[in-house]
């Protein structure tokens, strides 16, 4: 008896020093700061090419996994951020496409008005009747806000254009991951827009990808919802339909995904708002390793009493794939869950977003 006992507590040490100790920061996303790992990397546009056509639009880690849940829209405005470039080469070519590009559309539209924007080739653009581009060059990555009537959705003006500018120009600054700014504005990826209207249109999904476990994929999403009509009609709709729809879509390799635990759909609180949430088990026709994963759901209908102009959608998802691991141990199933539950419950409106 006295072996088996000394055989069980070296398993749980063993089993003790296996687990993955993860160290958490604070970081800002739109109108929220969360608790997210301190090794992360996070998914943006491809610089390399950048300046090719339509390629500006998928969002990527560096090694080109695409990030099918990041979306970046601010107050209408499409908005583009690049990993880092380091070729002074690129920066040249750069100023000189974005330069004769702007020059072209003044050449394309005389009957236009339209205004250059040139700031110590730091803030390139212009404003319109039709449309604003606004490109800033800042620590070595590029930030870019473009609208019109297509993304409006309504017909604009000149002076609606000048001031969707202007805002955006006066407000922006960068900031370094895990930095979040003590003034009224909203936090996007590696930048800050200041502003004091806590109702900015948004539909801001910023993917992270854990260094030291390339497996996890975690994801953030605020949707004011005036964005688009994906969202579905409440948070156990869109939950549910995530997982049957939206998860990981042209994997002709899974067999089912088997939402755990009871009750399936889960009660779940984010910023003190009322949503519901699935821990799933991904499993594969190939008889290959399930993977695991968790996604919450607060909807536009759930109220907090704080924020009483605002009530987006709030989306998180914690993904595990370990077949993407790179050679790196695995998260398991018990520590997705506790990330994600570790995650959610740190997630809260900026006080000066009430």
């Amino acid at each position: 008896m006295m072996k088996w006992i000394r055989v069980f507590v070296g398993l749980l040490v063993v089993a003790s020093s296996q687990a993955t100790a993860l160290n958490y920061q604070t970081e800002c996303i739109a109108s929220y700061t969360l608790q997210l790992p301190d090794n992360i990397e996070v998914a943006l546009y491809p610089t390399a090419t950048y300046l090719q056509p339509k390629s500006k639009y998928p969002i990527y880690f560096d090694d080109g996994k695409k990030a099918y849940s990041s979306i970046f829209n601010y107050n209408y405005n499409k908005l583009m951020i690049t990993d880092d470039y380091k070729d002074e080469k690129f920066l040249t070519e750069l100023l000189k496409n974005l330069s004769d590009s702007f020059i072209d559309i003044i050449n394309y539209n005389p009957q236009d008005e339209i205004k250059l924007i040139n700031n110590d080739d730091t803030s390139l653009g212009y404003y319109s009747n039709f449309g604003t581009d606004i490109t800033f060059l800042f620590a070595h990555r590029i930030y870019t806000f473009y609208t019109n009537e297509y993304y409006q959705g309504i017909e604009r003006d000149f002076a609606f254009y000048k001031q969707n500018a202007e805002s955006i120009i006066n407000g922006f600054s960068t900031r370094k991951l895990f930095e979040a700014p003590q003034i009224a504005g909203k936090c996007i990826p590696y930048g800050f827009v200041a502003g004091n209207n806590p109702s900015t249109p948004l539909n801001l999904g910023v993917s992270f990808r854990l260094n030291d476990h390339p497996d996890v994929v975690v994801t953030f999403t605020e949707n004011t919802r005036s964005f688009s009509d994906a969202l579905k009609s409440d948070a156990k709709a869109e939950m549910q339909g995530f997982w049957d729809t939206r998860y990981d879509a042209s994997n002709d390799n899974i067999a089912a995904i088997k939402l755990l635990g009871f009750p399936k759909n889960r009660s779940i609180k984010m910023d003190g708002r009322d949503g519901v949430a699935g821990f799933v088990e991904v499993i594969y026709k190939d008889k290959s390793p399930s993977d695991y994963g968790y996604y919450a759901v607060v909807d536009y209908y759930s109220r907090n009493a704080k924020s009483q102009k605002d009530h987006p959608w709030l989306q998180l998802s914690v993904v595990g794939k370990a077949s993407e691991a790179k050679g790196k141990t695995p998260l398991t199933k018990d520590e997705i869950y506790k990330l994600a539950k570790t995650i959610e419950a740190s997630i809260m409106r900026r006080d000066t977003e009430q």
